[in-house]
């Protein structure tokens, strides 16, 4: 009871009554919020920009993956099995790792 009593008091102490001021953790109080309203012209400016930036990292992508597409396409076996692969996918396997290290892309 001590303890529970000891606890109330301290957070009695901690927040005072009628506190109510500040904004949840997180959250910005109600009169410091901006809203900022753009032109359309800046809008549709900001709209082209982001569109170029992203058009630029899916050419990127899109090149990365057709890069490796064969060497995907050659694998048969892409799960564990107690049979050993065969001498074509084991070649399939090592040019795949060789062309990996060789983008040096590895982070």
């Amino acid at each position: 009871q001590q303890l529970r009593q000891s606890d109330s008091a301290l957070g009695e102490a901690v927040t005072a009554p009628g506190d109510d001021t500040e904004a949840p953790p997180g959250e910005e109080p109600a009169e410091e919020a901006v809203i900022a309203v753009a032109s359309p012209e800046e809008t549709a400016k900001l709209k082209e920009k982001i569109v170029s930036i992203r058009w630029k990292t899916h050419i990127t992508t899109k090149e990365a993956v057709q890069a490796r597409q064969t060497f995907e396409e050659g694998i048969k076996r892409p799960y564990f099995h107690v049979k050993p692969l065969e001498r074509c996918q084991l070649k399939n396997w090592q040019d795949y790792l060789e062309f990996e290290i060789a983008q040096g892309d590895a982070k």
